[in-house]
């Protein structure tokens, strides 16, 4: 049996295709992973901060919400639970709803700002 020679010639031909199809695989690969960067990178963040403070005899609760990310949030509703029930934020009609003889509380006051 006769071996035959691979000539050097065709060896480079080869080894040039293989690594042509291996960078082609490669730059599919790195394109998907920046093609989800970007995806990722323009969501929004929320976040969200519990103030509390009082001034003379007044309580303030402040709740804030905040997009700290780059892309916009889309606010579906806002609501809040107690005891296992959903309500609307309006906190003035809940509080006369919920604890009507209570005259301790004093004047409920709600205000929304969305920035």
């Amino acid at each position: 049996m006769k071996l035959k020679r691979i000539s050097t010639d065709r060896l480079i031909g080869v080894s040039a295709m293989v690594i042509s199809l291996l960078t082609l695989i490669i730059f599919i690969y790195q394109t998907n992973i920046m093609r989800e960067q970007s995806k990722l990178s323009v969501k929004p963040r929320l976040d969200f901060t519990l103030n509390s403070s009082i001034q003379d005899t007044t309580l303030i609760l402040q709740e804030v919400v905040q997009n700290k990310g780059l892309g916009p949030a889309i606010i579906d509703s806002i609501y809040f639970k107690y005891k296992e029930d959903s309500y609307e934020v309006d906190t003035e009609k809940f509080l006369k709803q919920k604890f009507p003889k209570n005259p301790k509380m004093g004047l409920p006051i709600s205000t929304c700002n969305i920035r």
